[in-house]
């Protein structure tokens, strides 16, 4: 290996792939001072050359330091916030869902509702009427027996004596029907086509 005497050698001698940590101890302490410059490594006069050798070599053979593997414990942790962060977003999404099936079928309640009442509302004012038999559902919903959810059978039974006492006409019992159920009953109601609701006349 050539001596080193300038800067520029040093330089070349730094750039050499070729080196080992040999060549670096086989140099004089005049030679390492010039090496140490461009590797802007700190000395003073009184550095010697086996303080500057390890210090060269540091610069020009160091590996970098492995990565420290994580423990057990601090990869149980990642995976723990990772499943935590992937289930809330499951649940939020979830839970968007179900606020808008809920929303929809709201929506559908509410455009069936409307539809039947004004199905409702064409039935009277299409009502029949003549000086000798004349049947005003808007006045006789007043007489509808009040709707017991907790015992339906029994209310449509006494619903159904009432009827008959005033002499309701058929046609008209699920019209009245339809002003005093509530709750379930009135959603389930709501719920059914045109054409079931006219069967059940």
């Amino acid at each position: 290996m050539e001596s080193v005497s300038t800067l520029e050698e040093a330089q070349e001698f730094i750039d050499n792939e070729s080196i080992t940590m040999n060549d670096v101890l086989d140099k004089n302490k005049r030679e390492l001072v010039l090496i140490a410059q461009p590797l802007n490594i700190p000395m003073i006069a009184s550095t010697t050359k086996d303080q500057l050798v390890p210090l060269i070599n540091n610069k020009l053979f160091a590996t970098p330091l492995p990565e420290v593997p994580k423990s057990e414990s601090q990869l149980q942790l990642e995976l723990a916030e990772v499943e935590a962060e992937a289930k809330a977003r499951v649940e939020i999404e979830v839970r968007k869902a179900e606020v808008e099936a809920q929303a929809q079928s709201h929506a559908q309640v509410q455009i069936r509702q409307a539809e039947l009442d004004h199905e409702f509302r064409m039935r009277v004012s299409a009502t029949p009427s003549n000086n000798y038999n004349t049947f005003d559902a808007g006045k006789n919903i007043r007489l509808v027996p009040t709707f017991n959810e907790s015992d339906a059978n029994k209310y449509f039974q006494l619903f159904e004596k009432v009827a008959n006492e005033f002499k309701w006409p058929r046609e008209y019992w699920t019209i009245l029907l339809q002003s005093v159920l509530q709750g379930k009953a009135q959603i389930t109601y709501a719920s059914l086509s045109p054409d079931v609701t006219g069967q059940q006349r």
